[in-house]
């Protein structure tokens, strides 16, 4: 029997499936399970002296999460106007690197001005502004907005927060132009129409030129009570130009990051939510005595406690644990946190994974998971993870022969590749340069060897799990992951190892760990 996922959790008692979504773009309830971070005020700061600032997290941390918080804080606030930043200007860019700091300006600059146009459009004073005012707002608008689509100016549209309840009624008129709507809006202030409907101006704007033009909008958002503007910056590993390169997905945003000048204005601010591998490689750019950076990490309590509330929310408080809803040992419901990997996204997909095992099997659709259903969900689960992070097909096949999640060098080319020390070496080499596979800090000495050698093991937990597939998770897990009492982070090691090693090195605070 095949089951409808929504009726099965609607029978059960919930709202809908709670796990359904990972992306924040796509929550309806999210004001009501968000975990708030340490350092989340600290972010928003001062509306009256906003700052600049960066969040930088792993994948699935949940900095779209904080992003939609201040969207939705904006929108409730007249006095603050969001702009999601993440509709980049490389439509015919061959290069990431072609992308410049005035591509970057001009398309925020227009988002600036619908935004400022729209929340003008709600006001009935049409003194608020002086002579000068109304003359540098028909320069802007001649200059940025002239020959722009509606589809551009949709996109702004959908990233504009705080001046949405207006946004219909002004943009989405029927029958009309843009031209006709921003002329509608420019007449409100007494300023002569505009013929807006040739090419757009390309000629060069010099640096100066376009921060002096940050400064105007800044003074003209002050003049109409608005007292920060933030431009959220997100998704920047999410472009056909940038994808899973760290270094590439640096570089899209790199022109803005490096302009201490547009990050330090007064009113209008950019707020970055990145990668955290972006790291990497913005050393000599990054000014971090200027610029807050906030890290932000999960523990397996908050993981918890996210779960939680989000069973509570989609249950209207019917269900508040994993306890509620799993039929399941507490050790087997604690894999799932193991699994997780201190990740709000991993955890949801490994629901997701469990629930969908077990409506394939289940007879009983009165039931919920058992520790089979667990068990097998993990393992589909971690066959995905694998699949995602190890995305050459010649490496999965390679790691999947080695069975093992610590080995040495020795044990490659006698045991598994049958070869010879170098070919071994270099089918490691891709390994341990994507930090799948870790070192000893130190060389031991092996009865393989005469001389010392390298211990290796895999760093991730799910791609451990998915080489020693063959293994039973509970024997797995007992034979190979170690918890870093000093940082909570889990580690992987074969604890049954055969090179008389009793320590090793925490891969996170390099704590020492007893195997």
């Amino acid at each position: 029997m095949i089951f409808n996922k929504d009726k099965y959790f609607i029978n059960h008692g919930f709202v809908s499936d709670p796990f359904a979504s990972t992306n924040a773009v796509h929550e309806d309830k999210l004001e009501e399970f968000f975990i708030t971070p340490p350092y989340f005020y600290s972010l928003i700061g001062s509306i009256q002296t906003p700052k600049s600032s960066i969040v930088i997290a792993p994948r699935g941390a949940g900095k779209t999460a904080q992003r939609k918080m201040i969207e939705i804080m904006s929108a409730s606030e007249d006095n603050i106007i969001s702009i999601v930043y993440d509709q980049f200007p490389i439509e015919n860019l061959k290069n990431i690197t072609s992308i410049t700091y005035e591509m970057h300006l001009r398309r925020i600059i227009k988002y600036l001005l619908i935004a400022l146009l729209t929340k003008i459009n709600t006001l009935n004073d049409k003194n608020i502004y002086d002579k000068y005012d109304k003359k540098n707002i028909n320069i802007l608008t001649s200059n940025f907005l002239t020959g722009i689509t509606e589809s551009e100016v949709n996109h702004a549209l959908d990233s504009i927060k705080g001046v949405s309840e207006k946004v219909t009624q002004l943009w989405k008129s029927a029958g009309n132009s843009i031209n006709s709507i921003i002329n509608s809006v420019l007449d409100k202030l007494g300023i002569k129409p505009i013929n807006l409907e040739f090419q757009d101006k390309k000629q060069y704007i010099s640096h100066e030129e376009l921060l002096d033009t940050i400064k105007i909008i800044e003074k003209l958002f002050n003049k109409i009570r608005v007292n920060a503007v933030f431009i959220l910056i997100d998704s920047v590993d999410e472009t056909v130009l940038t994808g899973s390169d760290s270094n590439k997905s640096y570089e899209l945003i790199k022109p803005l990051i490096k302009e201490l000048k547009i990050l330090e204005q007064r009113t209008i601010v950019f707020k970055f939510f990145l990668w955290d591998k972006i790291q990497e490689h913005w050393a000599e750019d990054i000014r971090k005595d200027r610029i807050e950076i906030f890290e932000m990490t999960w523990s397996k309590e908050k993981i918890i406690e996210l779960i939680n509330k989000r069973l509570i929310a989609f249950s209207n408080g019917k269900y508040s644990s994993l306890y509620d809803i799993l039929e399941a040992e507490q050790s087997t419901i604690n894999y799932i946190l193991d699994f997780a990997n201190n990740s709000p996204r991993d955890a949801i997909n490994i629901m997701k994974s469990i629930f969908d095992q077990f409506l394939f099997v289940s007879k009983d659709e009165n039931l919920f998971p058992n520790n089979s259903s667990i068990n097998k969900g993990l393992d589909i689960f971690c066959k995905n993870k694998f699949e995602e992070l190890i995305l050459k097909d010649k490496q999965r096949k390679d790691l999947k022969r080695i069975k093992h999640s610590t080995f040495t060098i020795p044990y490659l080319y006698n045991e598994v590749f049958k070869c010879n020390d170098s070919t071994a070496r270099n089918i490691l080499m891709p390994w341990t340069r994507a930090e799948y596979v870790i070192s000893s800090s130190n060389k031991i000495k092996v009865k393989q060897s005469q001389n010392p050698i390298n211990v290796y093991t895999i760093k991730d937990l799910r791609i451990a799990r998915h080489v020693c597939s063959d293994k039973k998770i509970e024997e797995f897990i007992s034979d190979n992951l170690i918890k870093c009492e000093e940082c909570d982070t889990i580690n992987v090691f074969n604890k049954n190892n055969s090179y008389g090693l009793v320590h090793w090195q925490c891969n996170r605070c390099q704590s020492n760990l007893t195997i």
